[in-house]
């Protein structure tokens, strides 16, 4: 199966070892995303992660994903 833009654009080394960072400590994975702004917001408490498992895809959603 070719790959979406956008799942070419998510199919990358430097991705991959951040979701595979996140899945085992959730929290230095934004720092390792070097999110400053998300970084910030956590430790004010003005912002917060929700991961949710999606129970299906939203493909037919992917050309309204600008990935440039």
């Amino acid at each position: 199966m070719p790959l979406t833009p956008l799942s070419a654009a998510l199919d990358s080394p430097r991705l991959r070892a951040l979701y595979q960072q996140w899945l085992l400590d959730p929290e230095h994975a934004i720092e390792q995303a070097q999110s400053r702004g998300l970084a910030i917001a956590l430790e004010r408490g003005t912002g917060r992660i929700e991961c949710v498992d999606l129970t299906r895809q939203y493909l037919h959603l992917s050309p309204l994903v600008d990935i440039s």
